[in-house]
């Protein structure tokens, strides 16, 4: 198959497209022609996936071993379907053949029809400032607005690389520090060692050394961090609300020992399921 790049100039608002495309073939939103052949043929074709975007009817009319097994890490992958853009997760409108990109989506209490999107963003994606979706960086200043908000179309007289920085919010992963001005994202454990890692040097600031002028001192251990001190516990313990000493973990208020059937038995970072008279614990450790 090949791609034809075209030029072409749309109306935002009804997105009525002006292009040169061969009759009969499909226009994707970066301007490439695909052949109508390849609509829905359960691999994606347009950069973004649109070639792939509302096809219900696809499991039933197009070999499962035509359907893609993976999707690129701008996508995301549908159970019984075609990979979409994580732009259209959680956009009110189901786009996989199961409405699965449409489930778990809370709604903000502010606003009835924004949704609250993913808690993150894959790499090479980016988040709108709103919060709702996220959407690849190259449709960044696109002409076509992909968050509810418009902010990936708000200010196009700036570079890509300062609307990231300053309309666009990257978040870090756990585990990770955002540098100021969220240019940078760096491990936890590389702040406060004496070394600079941000661009602004915000992960060395002036409450590195908190642990050391601490009036209250932590029970178990204190981790200096650039927003100021803190105290952590030991494995099966958790910090209680004075913030630095340290009290047993309830194991059975966890997840797991809430699985016990009868009876649930706290111990020192663990626990243990028992059973009523009579009974006997099966070989799943819980029932």
């Amino acid at each position: 198959m090949q791609l034809y790049s075209v030029l072409f100039r749309y109306d935002e608002s009804h997105c009525s497209y002006l292009h040169t495309c061969p009759e009969g073939d499909f226009i994707c939103r970066s301007g490439d022609c695909v052949s109508s052949h390849f609509k829905c043929d359960g691999e994606i074709d347009c950069p973004g996936g649109e070639d792939e975007r509302g096809c219900e009817f696809l499991s039933a009319f197009v070999p499962s071993a035509s359907i893609p097994t993976t999707c690129p890490d701008h996508m995301f992958q549908c159970r019984h379907g075609p990979c979409i853009a994580r732009a259209y997760l959680c956009d009110g409108e189901a786009d996989c053949p199961l409405g699965e990109d449409e489930r778990n989506c809370s709604r903000s209490d502010e606003n009835p029809t924004a949704r609250s999107g993913p808690a993150g963003c894959d790499p090479g994606m980016v988040m709108c400032a709103d919060r709702t979706a996220c959407f690849p960086k190259h449709w960044i200043c696109d002409g076509e607005p992909d968050c509810l908000d418009g902010s990936d179309e708000s200010d196009c007289a700036m570079s890509v690389e300062n609307f990231l920085a300053e309309t666009i919010t990257e978040l870090c992963h756990p585990g990770e520090h955002r540098c100021g001005g969220g240019s940078k994202c760096i491990p936890v454990n590389r702040t406060c060692d004496g070394t600079l890692d941000c661009p602004n040097g915000d992960d060395e600031g002036p409450l590195c050394n908190e642990c050391e002028v601490r009036r209250t001192p932590c029970e178990h251990k204190c981790v200096n961090t650039p927003s100021g001190s803190r105290c952590i516990c030991p494995h099966g313990s958790v910090l209680n609300p004075d913030e630095y000493t340290c009290a047993q973990k309830d194991e059975c208020s966890t997840p797991e020992g809430k699985q016990c059937q009868h009876y649930c038995e706290d111990r020192h970072a663990s626990y243990r399921c028992t059973c009523a008279p009579g009974y006997q614990l099966g070989t799943d450790g819980h029932s």
